[in-house]
């Protein structure tokens, strides 16, 4: 074997090892033991909903009320099934299906089968991969999701029955957690922007996060300085 292939294959041999490596460690984050250990004060209540700004279109409610979900130039049907049982078709679909970005289309119709639909597909989400998903848990994929989920509170939220608000309440105080465990290992550069915003926005909406919003406030300004640029582009 030439020493430019033994190097080669040694490269791709410690890559694989550290994917394995970041998937464990994300396992063990998420599991149930690791979350009772470093459970932090539990918020049952939800303080305010910001605005979502991004546009919002509500003829696309009716194609996800009928299990059609287009993103990143994929179209995925689901024939009945939830779309959580899917294989996404490219990962780019898979960020953006478990981003829950969409949630704002079905806000846009509102209807009551929107909210419906809405709570339907969040508790689906909770059921399927609330425990794990190797993209779904991704920090940056999580810190879109958490931003979704409290800009759309007043869609997923409203006359809902006590037992979805509380499995609402209890998923989404454990993926801050989350993702305040591994901000630290998160990707510099945007991954590690969107996750401090996220977190941010978390203490701002959740009920006794009083410290936790100065430290993050702290950190979000150190980190809007470090990757905005004067002129308002991205340091990337």
């Amino acid at each position: 074997m030439s020493r430019g292939s033994f190097a080669e294959r040694t490269k791709i041999s410690m890559f694989a090892a550290r994917r394995g490596a970041s998937s464990l460690i994300g396992r063990l984050n998420a599991h149930p033991l690791v979350r009772w250990r470093f459970a932090a004060a539990r918020s049952d209540r939800l303080l305010m909903a910001p605005q979502d700004l991004r546009t919002a279109d509500p003829t696309r409610a009716s194609e996800i009320y009928a299990g059609r979900f287009a993103f990143a130039g994929k179209v995925v049907a689901c024939d009945g099934r939830s779309p959580f049982e899917m294989e996404p078709p490219s990962a780019e679909w898979a960020e953006a299906m478990l981003g829950f970005g969409w949630l704002r289309h079905l806000r846009a119709a509102e209807s009551n089968i929107t909210r419906a639909n809405a709570r339907a597909l969040v508790d689906e989400w909770i059921s399927l991969q609330g425990a794990w998903n190797a993209i779904g848990w991704r920090p940056d994929v999580v810190a879109r999701r958490i931003m979704s989920w409290l800009s759309q509170v007043p869609l997923v939220l409203h006359e809902a029955d006590a037992r979805f608000y509380r499995r609402f309440i209890r998923s989404l105080t454990r993926q801050v957690r989350y993702l305040r465990r591994t901000l630290s290992n998160t990707r510099d550069g945007l991954p590690r922007l969107q996750t401090v915003i996220a977190l941010t926005l978390a203490s701002l909406c959740l009920e006794g996060q009083a410290r936790t919003l100065r430290a993050m406030t702290h950190r979000l300004t150190e980190e809007l300085d470090r990757q905005v640029l004067p002129d308002g582009g991205h340091i990337s």
